[in-house]
């Protein structure tokens, strides 16, 4: 589904386990974004759903 609705193109990240952070870098149509996260065992960081929710919506007002 999030195919269909965003294209995210470059994405990159940077995780440090010692330190429990993450980077992670993408493009969508065309805009960088940046977010900085935390880093627990797994390494999903909730912010995750909270992010692409947010691009989704800005993404159906355009």
């Amino acid at each position: 589904m999030v195919k269909e609705e965003l294209l995210i193109e470059d994405i990159s990240d940077d995780i440090h386990f010692e330190t429990k952070t993450a980077r992670i870098e993408f493009r969508v149509y065309g805009t960088f974004h940046t977010y900085d996260l935390i880093v627990d065992t797994d390494w999903l960081d909730l912010n995750l759903f909270k992010i692409s929710s947010t691009l989704l919506k800005r993404s159906r007002q355009q």
